[in-house]
């Protein structure tokens, strides 16, 4: 973590970036990190645009895995209760009731709401954010909302790994 010295070290950097890369689930701790990185990144301008990208995605929120699982869950709900009107779909929610499944470890080839739905919550729990964004794309503008936030975290996972190795590539070629 910084010390709160004025200026800052490229070796300084390494731990700055691994620090902000382990706080994007931290907004507040994830800003203060980006702060440090900004200071760094005055001397390096490569990186410049990169911390530009992560403070509007800062801005914008960063979600995380409990989050977008829970905003799935209200998807589900609200596609059930749409789709809830007709006969197919009632009687679909009466045999769903006689059967509870509480985990599926593989793959559900099915392309109705709740399949995908559990195939982007699976991919989300093994930190596929690419994976689950193809799923929930699959769902239409109702997802949308859902699909940004995938992406907005996919996103900042990238960048912050880029500027872990950037500054890993750094400290070696001193």
């Amino acid at each position: 973590i910084y010390t709160g010295e004025d200026t800052l070290s490229l070796h300084d950097a390494l731990p700055i970036s691994r620090d902000l890369r382990d706080s994007v689930n931290n907004p507040a701790r994830f800003k203060k990190e980006l702060v440090f990185l900004r200071s760094l990144s005055i001397d390096y301008p490569e990186l410049q645009s990169k911390v530009e990208l992560l403070e509007i995605s800062s801005n914008a929120g960063i979600a995380n895995r409990e989050s977008l699982i829970a905003d799935l869950a209200k998807l589900k709900e609200k596609l059930r209760n749409k789709n809830h009107g007709s006969f197919v779909a009632n009687l679909q929610s009466s045999l769903g009731r006689l059967v509870s499944i509480t985990k599926i470890e593989g793959e559900v080839d099915s392309n109705d709401y709740n399949s995908i739905i559990k195939r982007a919550e699976i991919a989300l729990e093994k930190n596929d954010f690419v994976k689950a964004e193809v799923e929930i794309i699959k769902l239409g503008q109702e997802a949308k909302p859902i699909a940004d936030k995938i992406r907005n975290i996919n996103n900042t996972n990238e960048i912050t790994e880029y500027i872990v190795d950037f500054a890993k590539s750094k400290i070696v070629s001193q």
